[in-house]
Order: structure tokens, then C-alpha cells, then sequence
């Protein structure tokens, strides 16, 4: 999608460069949520190694707050880009 975004933002088929745009911003979008899950991945493996309790318990605790920040990271892109959409599909702005 991003790849077909920039061939028309650059003189493809769709003549409108806010579509195009929105084409681009959806691939991000779509590259984004990949991030979401690969984050997401890293749960099960640290849920083990707090119920396994003692020093990795300590471990497990603080991997999963810098796992919860990369979460909410994610999270607040996918949200941004989502807004910039609607933005664009909402303003046609040029």
C-alpha cells in the first residue's frame, strides 16, 4: 500500500494527492499494527517468568513495563495516523 501510495502521489492512476496520501498512511497503518502484534508476543513469555517467581519474577516485572510503554506507543501512532486519515478523507485539502 505504501509503495502503491507513492506511485500516485507521484503521477499514478489516482489523480488526487490526498488519496494517495491516505493509501500511504494506510500502509502505515497496516506496518503499525504488525508492531502491535510483535509486541504483543512478548506477554506470554514474561507472564511465565513472573509466576516463576524470585530474581526472574524482578526481571519479568520491569521487561513488562518497557514492554507496556512500547504497547502504548504503538497504540498511540496507530491512533494518530487513524485521525490524520479521517482528517484527509474529511478536508480534501489539496
Amino acid at each position: 500500500m505504501i509503495a502503491f501510495g507513492l506511485y500516485n502521489f507521484f503521477g499514478g492512476p489516482i489523480a488526487d494527492q490526498w488519496l494517495a496520501i491516505k493509501l500511504i498512511i494506510f500502509g502505515v497503518i497496516a506496518w503499525n499494527g504488525i508492531w502491535i502484534m510483535r509486541v504483543g508476543d512478548r506477554w506470554y513469555p514474561l507472564i511465565d517468568m513472573v509466576c516463576a517467581g524470585g530474581e526472574e519474577k524482578v526481571l519479568g516485572e520491569a521487561l513488562m513495563r518497557t514492554n507496556r510503554k512500547w504497547a502504548a506507543t504503538a497504540a498511540g501512532v496507530l491512533w494518530f495516523f487513524v485521525l490524520v486519515m479521517a482528517f484527509l478523507g474529511t478536508t480534501k485539502p489539496f
